[in-house]
């Protein structure tokens, strides 16, 4: 059932190969070919596109060490550009109101000019690639960026640069036959987590590996793919809360702080069930390898160990015997978690990552099964609907808007509705009917959008059925 290896970045010869209907993808690619050529004089000399995704269900497990069950959108980041023999990279952006050109080092080990601009994605892939395979002497590159993933809205815009930009940077610096795509994909993981947040791995991967019209089953420690087919007679509907969740800007309190109380409930537990240090378990998942125990076995193990309502810093490192410092000293930017919080929920935290986990395998197992796709469908709307629950009330990672906009959903007869991405705002997915899809989508806008400010975007932009779509890969412009 495992994918089969690719073992180098994909070359497109046309965009019929990407996206399902490729006539406005064209349009899309000759205009910012033709400003491209305005801004430097001359055509650029490839294209390289990286998708956002959509999780159907498996929200705040990977960290974890558990699967998860994404697929690519065919919303995607685009880079256009051409290697120069200079020292500098030099970047504009489509929008470039919002993201002002700058002219950076080809340096990866220069300082960045301003940490909390948007470009620090792309040095982000730009350094997962320079830096692990020891290049000396990079290229210059002229480069126009353009996105169409939804920003700051749970389907992973900030990973369609980064593995876009990695992607960018292989092509220039002649390396494509050089980097395995499993080593690529692991380095882009590695420098994006090094921004801050503490990231799992999903969104990186299945913007590299998605398959056009296949869902993924993305396991880690090695990346494992599993291409799976979904039911034929449904759509998924994404929604934008109107609710924007910046990991960036507040990790300490949410993202980062949820990889801290998943590790908090890991050696509650360790210490409670008396297992050797030794055994150097890393995270809720290989404890219940090690423990060779079921999910209904391990959230029975979580409920008899860990008590609800929290913990304060005091009574954990008393429980714990160490200190809080000490105990999350390989979570990136742990010292923001530390200032920013006085009580921590593992419990909460650790039965939701084991319910879950479960219904990930349950959906993977059903859309493999021999059902009809109707029963298929209803099964799976059911587990989106208790995955929302679970997130909304164990992991408290939904928000007003969005559970607004599910309940909206549900009442106008989505089989199955969820928050996306890592929650706080962001995105919804909801698993409609074909035959009811424009019924949804007409009725959405009026139930949820009606009278809302769209944050200067359009309707389309916020509410939108959606293919999977193929992941990473590069064209010639001369092929276009």
């Amino acid at each position: 059932m495992e994918s089969s290896p690719i073992s180098i970045l994909p070359a497109y010869t046309s965009l019929s190969e990407i996206y399902t209907d490729p006539k406005p993808q064209l349009a899309r690619y000759q205009s910012l070919i033709t400003l491209y050529e305005q801004l430097y004089n001359f055509k650029p000399q490839y294209v390289v596109r990286a998708p956002g995704r959509v999780n159907l269900i498996g929200e705040h497990i990977d960290y974890s060490g558990y699967g998860v069950f994404p697929f690519a959108l065919e919303q995607d980041t685009v880079m256009f550009f051409t290697p120069n023999n200079s020292d500098k990279i030099s970047i504009h952006h489509k929008n470039s109101s919002i993201y002002p050109s700058i002219i950076l080092s080809t340096d990866p080990y220069a300082h960045s000019p301003n940490p909390k601009e948007y470009y620090n994605y792309i040095l982000a892939g730009y350094k997962a690639i320079l830096i692990p395979n020891n290049v000396k002497n990079p290229v210059g590159i002229d480069i126009l960026v353009d996105g169409n993933v939804p920003i700051a809205a749970g389907l992973s815009s900030s990973a369609s640069i980064v593995v876009c930009s990695a992607s960018m940077t292989l092509i220039a610096n002649k390396m494509r036959e050089k980097v395995d795509l499993g080593d690529f994909t692991s380095n882009i993981i590695t420098y994006e987590r090094a921004m801050g947040p503490s990231v799992g791995g999903m969104d990186q991967t299945i913007s590299v590996w998605g398959k056009k019209n296949k869902a993924l089953y993305i396991t880690f420690d090695p990346i494992r793919t599993v291409p799976i087919d979904l039911p034929k007679d449904v759509m998924f509907v994404i929604g934008d809360s109107l609710t924007e969740s910046k990991k960036m800007l507040t990790m300490g309190t949410r993202y980062n702080k949820r990889v801290c109380e998943c590790r908090l409930a890991l050696e509650i537990l360790i210490k409670a069930l008396n297992i050797s240090k030794n055994e150097k378990i890393r995270n809720l998942a290989e404890l219940q390898v090690f423990l060779k125990k079921s999910y209904e076995e391990m959230i029975m193990l979580v409920k008899a160990n860990i008590k609800e309502k929290g913990y304060s810093v005091e009574e954990l490192q008393k429980l714990l015997g160490n200190t809080l410092e000490s105990i999350f000293q390989d979570i990136s930017n742990y010292e923001v978690v530390l200032s920013s919080n006085t009580l921590y929920f593992p419990l909460e935290r650790a039965l939701h990552v084991y319910a879950e986990s479960s219904r990930v395998l349950k959906f993977k197992d059903i859309c493999l099964g021999a059902l009809s796709d109707e029963e298929k469908s209803v099964l799976l709307g059911k587990l989106m609907d208790e995955s929302h629950m679970s997130c909304r009330d164990l992991y408290d990672c939904s928000s007003e808007n969005l559970d607004k906009f599910v309940a909206s959903a549900k009442k106008l007869g989505a089989l199955g509705s969820r928050l996306t991405g890592a929650g706080w705002g962001g995105c919804v997915v909801s698993l409609i009917k074909c035959h009811d899809l424009h019924y949804f989508l007409e009725n959405i806008r009026k139930e949820f959008y009606e009278g809302r400010e769209l944050l200067g975007r359009k309707m389309e932009d916020v509410l939108f059925a959606t293919f999977p779509g193929s992941g990473v890969g590069f064209l010639e412009t001369k092929n276009l």
